[in-house]
């Protein structure tokens, strides 16, 4: 809890064989509360990219909060949300919904685009079960939505029926 930040810089020049000139920037700002003991909620900002020409480039600009509500010992409800927005990013950069971005139950990758937004909601239940002191035992149920907008560089194979296609 508490504030949280980071700022890290660097310069990309011609005279340290880049290609191009521009600052390089990467930063993260988070605050949490927990007005009792049974509600927390964390928030936070983030950049990333660079700037250069005047303009940014390959940039990635993201919001996110986080809430704990603690019911009881063994049952707690967690809610997040976050959104991201994309400036000019690379094939290899772009955002996704996905298995690996916390769109659970879809393939990897699954929509890429400029922007994106995620929501989950989830209902956890605990029990005393500890074996091995290894890991805890329980179980939750979720609920994931999300979307992503903007250009897709990411061709996607089309069926045989469908023709060349991209995602939308």
């Amino acid at each position: 809890l508490g504030w949280r930040m980071r700022l890290r810089l660097g310069l990309s020049t011609g005279a340290l064989g880049s290609d191009r000139n521009a600052v390089v920037f990467d930063t993260f700002v988070s605050k949490g509360f927990q007005p009792d003991p049974r509600h927390t909620l964390l928030a936070s900002v983030t950049a990333t990219g660079r700037y250069g020409g005047g303009a940014l480039d390959e940039t990635t600009i993201g919001a996110a909060a986080r809430y704990h509500w603690r019911h009881s010992p063994r049952r707690s409800t967690f809610i997040a949300f976050g959104a991201d927005r994309g400036v000019h990013l690379d094939l290899d950069s772009q955002l996704t919904l996905g298995g690996d971005s916390g769109l659970r139950g879809y393939p990897y990758r699954f929509r890429t685009g400029q922007g994106r937004w995620l929501l989950t909601a989830e209902e956890r239940w605990f029990t005393d079960w500890y074996p091995f002191r290894l890991f805890n035992v329980g179980g939750a149920v979720f609920y994931d939505m999300g979307r992503v907008w903007g250009d897709n560089l990411v061709p996607v194979p089309a069926t045989p029926s469908e023709g060349p296609s991209t995602c939308p």
